[in-house]
């Protein structure tokens, strides 16, 4: 009995593995989140003979670096309804669900002021320097209501440098949270990096910010297939990268520091051709060899090399084949004009309830969130939950409809059953999200672009999630969430973990 449970100890431990002191006292230098926007799991598994080796007499590789020197989760998985980048980039660093951080999709209808709102929106801040006319203008990271690693880092009192840089100004915001010392994202009018006077009150770029300006060529930053959905979109996003290293001695304080970047290219290139594409693959052997080249300058640069460096990257959504593609495999699928079928059953409730003297019923519809002119039901008398219910009746009739639920539903819990229902409540704000919610069967996204991202299905839903540096031990896992990366990349900093964080610390050490 003795000699067995000594064995069945040992197994425990084992199976719980955890970080000597002494090891636990030595933290990393410099914490690097690399999001690929729109990489799905199956990315690197079916490319993974085609990246560069690990290592060469050319120094360090790129994605196979990572994937065989770090903890790797091949199909980790983000349980919200709809996948997108709004919501993806806001959980990574949070480990919070948008039920609480807030971000629930990347344009929602904002009651109060009766219009689109923006994730990312806050016209308190302005745009440095400052926008166009008619450019997006006014973001911060004031909608985002959960706190990051990096913003606990500051919090905590240690002398941490927080940096963060997207072509997208919601990836670079979210990731950075309230307390980032800059974050940095691109401007395709101006063709230049630019922030807001939430991180720039004196509203004037760092002078590095401008030499790097001067740096880059409109021509090859122009929007299209010559331009930020080719290489060179990952090109400006890794100089940028590397500037904002050296200029603010990133991995060279007395605390760690955090940068968080994310590769926007990757998600403009899977939107015009879809994942099965050859220019996409292009574009991810593209991405190796820049993590590459990114590894070998952290190398160099911080004391240490990447022995003091952990790196973790993932993504913010999968994304689905063609429809095109899934007919010819006999597969129903295909496209859904939402503004028009807004427009349709605005009519069919117009012409059971009569026309309302605010003009429509439905006030907008964004990603399959269907919202209700709440001054139109108010001076036509007609309750919230009957309109819900009523559209609701009406949405079930369509082709395309696999699901729908009311914010009526949610409140009363009388939801589709099983790892829908999960996603619903991990999702759902009755502040921002639609009145009226459709899911479509798989297969089946809004019309606008070639392919789209939008649902809690298996292939927007899983990403690969990479864990690499000290104290953290090479391996394969099954599993993951995205939601793990906050609390397990605290446990690793000795940090309280962000205070919204649901996220369990994954078995690596």
């Amino acid at each position: 009995m003795k000699r067995f449970l000594v064995l069945f100890l040992a197994v425990y431990v084992n199976a719980h593995a955890a970080i000597p002191v002494g090891g636990f006292t030595q933290k990393p230098k410099l914490v690097v989140l690399i999001a690929v926007d729109q990489l799905r799991g199956d990315f690197l598994t079916r490319l993974s003979p085609r990246f560069l080796a690990p290592k060469s007499a050319h120094g360090l590789g790129g994605y196979r670096y990572l994937m065989t020197n770090g903890a790797y989760f091949p199909s980790a998985q983000y349980t919200v309804l709809q996948s997108m980048t709004g919501p993806g980039h806001a959980t990574m660093l949070t480990g919070s669900l948008p039920y609480q951080n807030g971000v629930p999709i990347n344009y929602w209808f904002n009651t109060q002021l009766n219009r689109k709102f923006y994730c990312a929106e806050d016209t308190t801040q302005a745009l440095v320097p400052p926008a166009k006319e008619g450019v997006k203008s006014g973001t911060s990271p004031k909608n985002l209501l959960a706190d990051t690693v990096g913003d606990v880092l500051k919090n905590t009192g240690y002398p941490s440098r927080v940096v963060s840089l997207a072509l997208k100004d919601r990836s670079a915001i979210f990731m950075g949270g309230h307390q980032a010392d800059l974050a940095l994202w691109f401007e395709p009018t101006s063709f230049q990096w630019v922030s807001s006077r939430f991180y720039l009150p004196e509203g004037k770029l760092p002078d590095w910010v401008e030499k790097l300006n001067k740096t880059i060529d409109p021509e090859k930053a122009k929007m299209g297939k010559k331009g930020l959905t080719n290489t060179y979109g990952n090109d400006i996003t890794m100089a940028a990268a590397k500037a904002a290293v050296t200029n603010f001695k990133l991995g060279n304080g007395k605390a760690v520091d955090l940068l968080a970047l994310s590769l926007s290219s990757h998600d403009y290139v899977g939107h015009e051709v879809g994942p099965n594409d050859p220019w996409l693959d292009h574009m991810t052997l593209d991405e190796d060899k820049q993590l590459s080249q990114f590894f070998n300058f952290l190398q160099k640069t911080v004391p240490g090399g990447m022995k003091n460096v952990t790196v973790i990257l993932t993504s913010d959504h999968g994304i689905p084949p063609k429809p095109d593609l899934m007919k010819n495999k006999r597969f129903p699928s295909g496209y859904v004009n939402e503004d028009k079928t807004a427009e349709r059953l605005d009519g069919v409730l117009t012409e059971k309830w009569g026309k309302p003297s605010d003009g429509k019923w439905i006030a907008y519809a964004e990603e399959f969130n269907f919202y209700f002119n709440a001054k139109s039901l108010e001076s036509e008398k007609i309750s919230a939950e009957k309109a819900q219910n009523e559209l609701k009746a009406l949405l079930l009739k369509e082709e395309w409809v696999a699901f729908v639920f009311t914010a009526s539903d949610v409140a009363n819990r009388r939801l589709p059953p099983g790892k829908i229902e999960r996603q619903i409540l991990a999702t759902f704000r009755p502040d921002r999200s639609g009145h009226v919610i459709a899911i479509p069967k798989p297969y089946y996204m809004p019309d606008g672009e070639t392919v789209t991202h939008l649902t809690g299905y298996s292939y927007d839903s899983t990403v690969p999630l990479i864990l690499a540096g000290p104290n953290i031990k090479a391996a394969t896992h099954s599993g993951g969430e995205i939601i793990d990366i906050a609390p397990t990349l605290s446990f690793l900093l000795g940090l309280v973990a962000p205070a919204l964080s649901e996220g369990k610390v994954l078995d690596i050490f």
